[in-house]
C-alpha cells in the first residue's frame, strides 16, 4: 500500500482526490488522515489489531468546562438541514445534534408550549451545545448560534440554565425510549441503527430520499 499501486507507480497521491467527503469514515484505513499529519494514530485507531497492537497508554484528564449553554434550531425546509449540520463547527459549538420529524412526532413536541412554535412545522431540530469557563464565553457561544438561527428558519431558543439545558438534551437521549413506548400501544416497533454517513451539505437530501425508500418498502 505504502510503496505503490498498480503497474509500481505510487498509490498515495492519488487517494486524496476521491477519499469520501465525509467527517467519519469507516471503510478502510484513514490514509487521507494519516498523510496529512504523518502520525501513526491516525492509522493504528479504528485499524482493530490489523496493523499494530497498542500495549500500553497514557491517559490525560482535561478539566471539566465550569458553564455550558444549549440552544435549538429549526431547519424548516429539508436543505436547510444540510446548511445547518455544515456551518454549526463555525459557530464554536462542542456537539451539534440532529432530531428529525418522527421524533418531533413522537415525542409530542409540535403541543409542547414551549418548543411547539419551533417543532410545529419543522423538518428538523438542530441542538448545539456550548460550553466555557465565563457566562460571557458562553453567551457568546449562543449568540453565534443564535446568528446562524436568523440567517435561515429563525433564531430558535437558548439557554444556560443548567435545569434548561439538561431538559434539552433529554429530548435527545429520549429517541430509543419513545420508539420502544410505541410498540407497547400496539403498533410494531422496528428500530434499527443505519449508522449511515453522509457529507453534511446532503443530510436533508439523504433523509428526503431515506424516507422516500422506507415508503416504497
Amino acid at each position: 500500500l505504502l510503496e505503490g499501486g498498480e503497474g509500481g507507480g505510487p498509490l498515495l497521491p492519488a487517494l486524496p482526490d476521491r477519499w469520501p467527503r465525509v467527517r467519519k469514515n469507516s471503510s478502510g484505513y484513514g490514509v487521507d488522515r494519516w498523510q496529512a499529519t504523518g502520525n501513526p494514530a491516525e492509522l493504528l485507531v479504528g485499524s482493530e489489531g490489523t496493523l499494530g497492537i497498542v500495549t500500553a497508554l497514557t491517559l490525560r484528564l482535561e478539566p471539566r468546562p465550569a458553564l455550558e449553554g444549549v440552544c435549538l434550531l429549526p431547519a424548516r425546509p429539508a436543505p436547510e438541514a444540510g446548511i445547518l449540520a455544515r456551518e454549526a463547527p463555525g459557530t464554536g459549538a462542542v456537539a451539534c445534534e440532529f432530531l428529525g420529524r418522527r421524533l418531533l412526532e413522537m415525542a409530542g413536541l409540535r403541543q409542547d408550549p414551549e418548543l411547539g412554535p419551533l417543532a410545529r412545522d419543522a423538518f428538523a431540530l438542530f441542538l448545539l451545545a456550548f460550553e466555557g469557563e465565563s457566562a460571557e464565553e458562553v453567551e457568546a457561544g449562543l449568540e453565534a448560534g443564535h446568528a446562524l438561527g436568523r440567517r435561515l428558519s429563525g433564531e430558535g431558543i437558548g439557554s444556560r440554565d443548567p435545569s434548561a439545558v439538561q431538559a434539552l438534551w433529554s429530548l435527545r437521549h429520549r429517541a430509543s425510549p419513545l420508539i420502544s413506548d410505541r410498540a407497547k400501544e400496539g403498533l410494531i416497533s422496528t428500530q434499527f441503527i443505519e449508522d449511515s454517513v453522509v457529507p453534511p451539505a446532503l443530510l436533508g437530501d439523504y433523509l428526503v430520499g431515506l424516507d422516500r425508500i422506507l415508503a416504497e418498502a
